[in-house]
């Protein structure tokens, strides 16, 4: 085994520890934050790009942190660059007035860009200033493509937003549950906010005459699969975060993540109009978005039924003002709704305790190895049947014990497919071969988008049956090996997959 696929790993076993040793009680808050950065890299022959980062962190003890990060290229000429992985690091309190970190992102990517294989390395050294409702920061940071030719070293502006996160240790029985939630710290008000999963299927139309980034004609839509994630607020405002990559026409590769916000106007009981704006990155698949900074807007409604599930349906506008793409876009969603308690200050609408229960959550990172059929020829006509590496984290929403739906995210760090993605969406069941077994086997199928990296994936449509086995070493922490295969049915990709990985399992807490 590579030693670097380990350091992919080694965030997640510092975070179990220290979860581990952060105290016994059952449910218990733990701090998050969500941090930007904007940074300028120097590429090969001088060449400038903006880069910007998203991260979810955890905070398992006041001293340290990790989570996941994203980057995507937003200014200069590389449009459609994206990394993602893990980031883990140490910072002094970040409750004082100037605050110290460091920090380490491993993850892998790359696309329109000399990224080599695609593994990223990005260490941190950094300064903070809270203003009590967030933090702006400078760090130094250097970026580095081990197998590849960018190695650049910078200073970035870094913003922080603190977020909290109530929290159980493994899945909790109804009693334990109660118990615990019961007896939080009194002085912990909590009101209810609605937060929504919306599983999108979208297609862009650009007008006549649209040029690629190859140069040629580029007029022929093309479709999109991802999700969009809204938290909504009492005041009819919500935000979102959207991700989606190309699953449909001749544009694999394309990816985009956007951010924003929007407001909700009630039309009828559980029925919606909703507005809403958003900026990211986008790139890839000959769409021309320049150096990668998209908005976006869009109109649409949303119905929910009573059991939580919505239907939604909308049309918008996007375009990419540094380069030369816009589309009138329109979408299907599927959603899901649930109600989650917030800290609130006081005199806030505070929850009904009894109302809520356990919602089991599991949350699996893993390195993956396709192993193509021999004599597998990229894109180009070339031959190259190399083991492809990547990494990637697996969110899984439980509807029991035993059955779960599952969002995925993965990028390549080896093989020469540096700039390769996927996000799946899908299913599984996962059980103990006998009773209180710590043995456990799972199988799974998930649908959905890939590209880039010169793997042949067609319109980028990818299928992906998974089995394997899990040995919980602790109540909340397993370790995992399966295998499977990575199908383009639109594209000459056919491999074997296997994948071994660190799985957590955690309860939330939601609305009966």
């Amino acid at each position: 085994m590579r030693i670097r696929s380990l350091l992919t790993l080694l965030p997640l076993l510092l975070m179990n520890c220290q979860i581990e040793a952060a105290g016994s009680a059952d449910l218990t808050f733990r701090d998050t934050s969500v941090v930007l950065t904007l940074e300028e890299l120097e590429l090969p022959e001088s060449e400038q790009m903006g880069l910007a980062g998203i991260s979810y962190l955890f905070r398992p003890e006041p001293w340290f942190y990790v989570g996941g990060s994203a980057y995507g290229a937003a200014t200069g000429e590389r449009g459609g660059f994206f990394t993602g992985g893990l980031t883990a690091g140490l910072q002094s309190d970040p409750e004082r007035l100037i605050s110290l970190d460091g920090g380490l992102f491993v993850g892998g990517g790359g696309g329109s860009a000399p990224q080599g294989g695609g593994l990223m390395i990005r260490p941190h050294l950094g300064i903070s200033l809270n203003s009590g409702i967030g933090s702006v920061g400078l760090q130094y940071s250097v970026v580095q493509f081990p197998n590849g030719d960018i190695e650049s070293s910078q200073f970035a502006l870094s913003l922080s937003q603190p977020t909290s996160l109530l929290l159980g240790k493994g899945w909790l029985d109804e009693d334990r549950f109660f118990w615990a939630f019961r007896n939080l710290d009194s002085e912990r008000r909590l009101a209810p906010h609605s937060r929504r999963f919306l599983a999108t299927l979208k297609y862009y139309q650009p007008p006549e005459g649209t040029v690629g980034a190859a140069g040629s004609l580029k007029e022929d839509g093309h479709a999109v699969v991802g999700f969009e994630w809204n938290r909504d607020y009492d005041s009819g405002f919500f935000y979102r975060l959207e991700s989606s990559g190309a699953a449909g026409g001749t544009s694999d590769g394309f990816a985009e993540i956007l951010f924003g916000g929007g407001y909700g106007i009630s039309l009828a009981d559980r029925t919606r109009l909703k507005l809403a704006v958003g900026f990211g990155a986008a790139g890839g698949g000959d769409v021309e978005t320049g150096g990668g900074i998209i908005a976006d807007s869009y109109l649409g409604f949303e119905h929910q039924f009573q059991s939580g599930i919505s239907i939604g349906a909308r049309a918008g506008y996007l375009i990419a003002p540094d380069g030369d793409f816009e589309a009138l876009t329109s979408a299907l969603q599927l959603g899901y709704s649930f109600d989650a308690p917030d800290i609130t200050p006081a005199g806030g609408t505070l929850v009904a305790r009894d109302e809520y229960a356990p919602q089991f959550m599991r949350v699996r990172f893993m390195h993956q190895s396709y192993l193509p059929e021999e004599g597998m020829r990229r894109k180009g006509g070339a031959v190259d049947d190399r083991r492809v590496d990547l990494i990637g984290a697996k969110f899984d929403y439980m509807l029991n014990r035993h059955v779960y739906l599952t969002g995925q995210a993965i990028s390549a760090y080896a093989g020469g497919a540096g700039g390769y993605a996927v996000g799946l969406l899908g299913a599984g069941v996962t059980r103990p071969f006998w009773r209180h077994s710590r043995l456990q086997w799972n199988a799974e199928l998930t649908v959905g988008a890939a590209g880039g990296g010169g793997l042949p994936v067609g319109g980028g449509y990818i299928v992906q049956p998974m089995a394997g086995i899990e040995y919980l070493l602790t109540p909340n922490m397993g370790v995992a090996l399966n295998g499977g295969l990575i199908w383009a049915p639109e594209g000459e990709l056919t491999a074997g997959l296997v994948e071994f990985g660190i799985n957590y399992r955690f309860s939330t807490v939601e609305r009966q």
